[in-house]
């Protein structure tokens, strides 16, 4: 572990984009009580003009937060469908969630 490894953690964990997940900003909130300073694997791309203004992009879509929807451009809206469990080779439990599938996003557009 970490703490066997240094006897001493800054106050800010600085690494690359490679380490940059969720499951990583938590344990080193929560388990170090530290700061990371981790920039996430989309960090330069999602600052593009190119990329902002796709509106196939969902990730520039309005999110109704209450009714767990995404509103496509055509104001249409995509409803939460289910959980997906993977299960990564360290053995970590990675639960992302589905909405409708792409093929019913284009059809709504």
């Amino acid at each position: 572990m970490i703490q066997n490894t240094f006897s001493y953690l800054p106050e800010y964990i600085v690494a690359d984009a490679g380490y940059g997940s969720e499951q990583n900003y938590m344990a080193i909130i929560d388990d170090f009580n530290k700061t990371p300073l981790i920039t996430y694997g989309m960090f330069i791309k999602d600052k593009t003009r190119k990329f902002k203004s796709d509106i196939f992009n969902t990730q520039n879509w309005k999110y109704d937060e209450l009714n767990d929807e995404f509103i496509c451009p055509n104001n249409k809206r995509i409803g939460f469908k289910r959980y997906m469990h993977t299960v990564m080779i360290d053995m970590v439990l990675n639960v992302t969630s589905s909405y409708m599938n792409a093929m019913t996003v284009h059809h709504v557009l």
